[in-house]
């Protein structure tokens, strides 16, 4: 690597750092973090068990994307590898995540760019099913079991009928997507438009699209479980019910803030305080349980994803010089 991109790689993860430092100290300004844990009992199983858990998770999202695209048979695991490192990179430094989308096409040949973005779209589409329904899910029992805590005992009815009925609406519209590409054509675009609006949302195989769910699903509890196992670290008393419908509580939130994953690590990880603090866990174990997930699921894939990207500049700017050359 040229000292350019050595001088880049290393400003990336000294501003993570810096992030994940600022969050602490933001978030207890007044605490000795270090002394607080030393005093405690931790149980660093639960940590391995988590970190153990990283391949797993960006594996299923690897097969995800292949279940979809069906690229592997083109460009390669390797590449598809690549191309899913890099998405988690510039997916955390862009709103909503929306650098997934190119960082996936860094890698893949240019004649596949439409399936590939195809597949992101409906293999996000499948997680952020799982997040919203699994998540109401969550809100709904915490409602319930903690109305005094969370909600007014009077409005627990009325949660009840809102949560059921947008998990109805989120379901049938995942069951009736044909017609959602129908009502497409209603858009007041020009033609071109729809019709790239139409292809964008034309599903080849629907058998594709349930495996894909299922993956999805796979994927999303192996995060729970991951969350879950970074704040046992901490406290392993939590009841179990408690613990899950907590954690799909505050993945259900956080989901649905549009904001940069840098940025967004602070208001994450408030509102991992807010409800993990409802069932329990202190806000020091739930501030830094949320900071070690960002680390172990987004930084440190992220962290590699940036090293492929370098090597992809450095490779094209030698090709550009050997051209000149000749």
């Amino acid at each position: 690597m040229r000292p350019r991109q050595i001088s880049l790689f290393v400003l990336f993860v000294s501003v993570a750092l810096f992030v994940i430092l600022i969050v602490s100290r933001f978030t207890y300004p007044d605490a000795d973090i270090v002394q607080y844990y030393r005093d405690r009992t931790l149980y660093y199983r639960y940590l391995v068990l988590a970190i153990l858990l990283m391949p797993v998770n960006w594996w299923l999202e690897y097969l995800k994307f292949v279940q979809m695209s069906h690229l592997d048979q083109v460009n390669g695991r390797v590449v598809l590898i690549k191309s899913l490192l890099s998405g988690i990179f510039l997916s955390a430094i862009t709103p909503v995540k929306s650098g997934d989308y190119g960082g996936r096409l860094v890698f893949i040949r240019k004649d596949d760019w439409a399936i590939a973005l195809n597949a992101v779209f409906w293999g996000n589409g499948c997680q952020l099913l799982w997040l919203m329904v699994c998540g109401l899910l969550g809100l709904l029992y915490l409602s319930t079991v903690l109305s005094e805590n969370l909600l007014q005992a009077k409005t627990s009815l009325v949660v009840v009928l809102i949560v059921v009925m947008l998990m109805l609406i989120i379901v049938w519209f995942y069951l009736r997507i044909a017609l959602v590409r129908k009502l497409v054509f209603y858009l007041p675009f020009k033609e071109k438009l729809r019709k790239v609006y139409y292809n964008f949302l034309k599903i080849k195989n629907r058998n594709d699209l349930y495996k894909t769910l299922i993956i999805a699903g796979l994927r999303y509890f192996t995060y729970i479980i991951q969350s879950m196992l970074l704040i046992s670290v901490f406290n392993n008393t939590i009841a179990f019910s408690l613990l899950l419908s907590g954690v799909m509580t505050v993945f259900f939130i956080q989901a649905i803030l549009p904001v940069l994953s840098f940025l967004g690590l602070i208001g994450r990880t408030g509102i991992a305080i807010f409800v993990l603090n409802k069932i329990g866990v202190s806000e020091m174990d739930s501030g830094v349980s949320s900071i070690m997930l960002w680390v172990v699921n987004i930084f440190i894939p992220s962290v590699a994803g940036l090293y492929f990207l370098f090597r992809k500049m450095i490779n094209k700017q030698n090709e550009k010089k050997e051209l000149d050359i000749s």
